[in-house]
């Protein structure tokens, strides 16, 4: 069974996560045309492993 976390610790984990650059967010834009910056939809995003030696390790965690 799995615990149940609250939003406010997931979104802190996941800050944490992007500040220690382990992982590299990609954000979600409602309007391309216009700038990026301004139209980043913050509830819908991927997030990528920016060290290759962990996403390696993961890869093979078998």
């Amino acid at each position: 069974m799995a615990s149940k976390i609250s939003k406010t610790k997931t979104e802190k984990l996941l800050y944490e996560l992007i500040d220690s650059k382990t992982v590299l967010p990609c954000f979600n834009t409602t309007d391309p045309n216009v700038s990026l910056a301004d139209t980043k939809d913050f509830d819908s995003f991927k997030l990528y492993v920016s060290d290759t030696g962990l996403f390696v390790t993961l890869m093979f965690m078998d």
